[in-house]
């Protein structure tokens, strides 16, 4: 967690960045923080397809599930 909230603090535009702070909340099953970096890495390229497979993985299979936003 503390290694990913660097990248974060280091490189604030970069979407992987918010791609392993996701993840790291993820592994602690903080699904909601993970979902809004996961948000948040749309928002950096809404054209790559990493942040909207995390989100859709997310909210497929953890808690509480949403298959329409899914």
């Amino acid at each position: 967690m503390e290694a990913a909230q660097k990248m974060v603090a280091m490189y604030p535009e970069n979407a992987r960045s918010f791609i392993l702070l996701g993840n790291a909340y993820a592994a602690q099953s903080n699904f909601e923080e993970a979902r809004k970096n996961y948000t948040k890495v749309i928002s950096l390229e809404p054209s790559s397809p990493l942040g909207y497979r995390e989100l859709a993985n997310s909210y497929l299979f953890e808690e509480p599930r949403d298959f329409k936003k899914a």
